[in-house]
């Protein structure tokens, strides 16, 4: 039913709300510092021996100025990617949701396209957050444009499942709208 397809988009925005806000991205081992690194989404925190947890904005700039050649600039792009990706799929799924709201509480047939369309595109934009991490995770660590945190052994945190659960939410939504069509007498899609 219409509500269903609500629920299920609402919890895909939840999730994805939850997902950015958690600094729990990826985490790992610095072994030139030993310190446990974890990395979210606009902050990482960092927890050395002996010492307090630290948490710090995270500043994709510094993996430029950290790394040398193609990959820190490679690193400092996916890094902005993920933030602009994550923002822009949290809008995109509220104004989805706001067109379905439209379609199942005055059964506008206007609500429906949008809805789909936004629908869509935040799920896409999920599917580039949770992409762009899982290559940050198993990338090689060298010097090429496509490195990654592959030798410090890092492993994916709350934060990626909750994009991963995001993205199928918004998906079934997305579908969910598809299959309510001809209910809803709109079969012009």
């Amino acid at each position: 039913t219409n509500i269903t397809v609500l629920a299920v988009s609402a919890l895909g925005l939840v999730l994805s709300v939850a997902a950015t806000v958690a600094p729990r991205l990826f985490s790992f081992h610095n072994p030139a510092s030993d310190c446990e690194n974890t990395v979210g989404v606009f902050q990482e925190t960092v927890k050395c021996p002996g010492q307090q947890r630290i948490s710090v904005d995270l500043n994709c700039a510094d993996f430029k100025d950290q790394t040398q050649g193609a990959c820190g600039t490679s690193l400092t792009h996916r890094c902005n990617s993920i933030k602009a990706f994550s923002i822009i799929g949290i809008v995109i799924h509220a104004v989805g949701i706001g067109a379905l709201e439209w379609l199942v509480l005055k059964n506008e047939q206007r609500g429906f396209m949008i809805s789909l369309a936004f629908m869509v595109l935040a799920a896409i934009s999920y599917l580039i957050v949770f992409g762009i991490v899982a290559h940050f995770a198993n990338g090689k660590t060298d010097d090429k444009a496509s490195c990654g945190f592959k030798l410090l052994d890092p492993s994916l945190d709350a934060s990626f499942g909750m994009f991963v659960v995001a993205f199928l939410a918004t998906s079934a939504a997305a579908i969910g709208l598809l299959t309510l069509k001809k209910q809803i007498g709109y079969d012009s899609v």
